[in-house]
């Protein structure tokens, strides 16, 4: 499976876009997962300002859910010669959002592109995590920025349900 360069870039523009659009907060967006013929897929976004991580949840599974790959874009808007990401890790949000357990640690992240103040990170991971059910599958991003950084992030994820 490969990744698209120029594909990923017209989505880097899309999610700069749509930070600027939103000023404050964080924000979530998802779309209804596809489950077909035992297949979980879905997508989701988060804009986070002014804190050290951000979070981008996934909504919350009815059955044990075995992820296979994480797939996310990263804007970090920075005027740092480095971003220093220090935590990339997938894990469980609770169903309510406010509690997070960790999961796994997702490597590797790449620099797909430093311009003025946006630093946009690439990455396409396999993992072997299992979501309970009734919680989130979610992603946690976390800069050693100070103060810190805006961040967008578009992310998803694929696996399998399994009975255990």
């Amino acid at each position: 499976m490969g990744i698209i360069i120029s594909g990923m870039r017209v989505a880097a523009v899309a999610i700069g876009a749509s930070a600027m659009a939103i000023l404050t907060g964080t924000a979530h967006a998802q779309t209804a997962p596809t489950t077909l013929l035992n297949v979980y897929e879905q997508p989701a976004s988060a804009f986070c300002q002014g804190l050290p991580g951000c979070r981008v949840d996934f909504t919350t599974v009815q059955q044990n859910l075995k992820v296979l790959r994480v797939s996310c874009l990263i804007d970090v808007q920075t005027t740092a010669i480095t971003a220093l990401i220090g935590d990339f890790q997938l894990g469980n949000a609770s169903s309510d959002q406010v509690s997070y357990s960790f999961g796994e640690y997702l490597a590797p992240l790449q620099l797909l592109s430093a311009s003025g103040t946006n630093q946009i990170y690439i990455a396409n991971v396999e993992t072997l995590h299992v979501v309970p059910a009734g919680s989130r599958p979610a992603v946690l991003i976390v800069t050693r920025l100070n103060p810190p950084a805006t961040m967008a992030a578009q992310c998803s994820i694929s696996g399998t349900f399994t009975s255990n």
